[in-house]
């Protein structure tokens, strides 16, 4: 989970339709272009692998805007890359409240539960098949279950969620590219081998 959930989160406008100006979570106000290069900085220093400095850019951040999906996405690649899946799973579940019309939040909530002591891969699973019917537009979502139940030699399940993947893709004109991702993708390999399927 990179750059381009940040992008998205960042550039894509949820502010007008999700939140209340004024409060402490309401990053409807407009981000000041000195906001937006605190968060640029703070990515670039994570890419760079260097959270701390990562960290301090983000605080540095206006308070109105600490609660910004921008901002928390990079606040949970840094609990990620430490491995902190509970203070993850914590802002990814605030993220999927703050911009619940938005996939991503559900992506990283599902990575966090898979790591987080009492979750596990079967939790995480369950958690994208829940949310899947609110997603019905979006690949990503069938195509991350596919690769869960893949890895849990559920295989027929797994199957069924690619299929699902790709018909939502040929719909959209991007079946091509998800067919690509799959191929590439190590979850998956078990599903192209003829012995795991009927």
């Amino acid at each position: 989970f990179g750059n381009a959930i940040v992008r998205r989160m960042f550039f894509r406008d949820h502010a007008s339709d999700t939140y209340d100006e004024g409060g402490p979570a309401a990053p409807s106000a407009e981000l000041s272009p000195e906001n937006q290069q605190r968060i640029a900085a703070a990515e670039g220093w994570l890419e760079l692998g260097d959270s701390i400095e990562a960290a301090t850019e983000l605080n540095q951040v206006s308070p109105v805007h600490h609660d910004h999906p921008a901002v928390l996405t990079l606040r949970w690649r840094m609990f990620a890359k430490a491995h902190d899946w509970k203070a993850a799973c914590e802002v990814a579940e605030t993220l999927s409240v703050l911009v619940p019309q938005i996939v991503e939040p559900q992506l990283l909530l599902a990575e966090a539960v898979r790591s987080v002591p009492n979750g596990g891969l079967p939790k995480a699973l369950q958690l994208l098949v829940d949310a899947a019917p609110r997603f019905q537009h979006e690949p990503v979502i069938p195509f991350t279950i596919a690769r869960y139940a893949c890895t849990l030699r559920r295989f027929k399940e797994a199957h069924r969620w690619w299929m699902t993947a790709l018909t939502i893709a040929k719909q959209q004109g991007t079946d091509r590219e998800w067919k690509r991702k799959a191929l590439l993708e190590e979850d998956l390999q078990p599903l192209w081998r003829e012995d795991v399927l009927p």
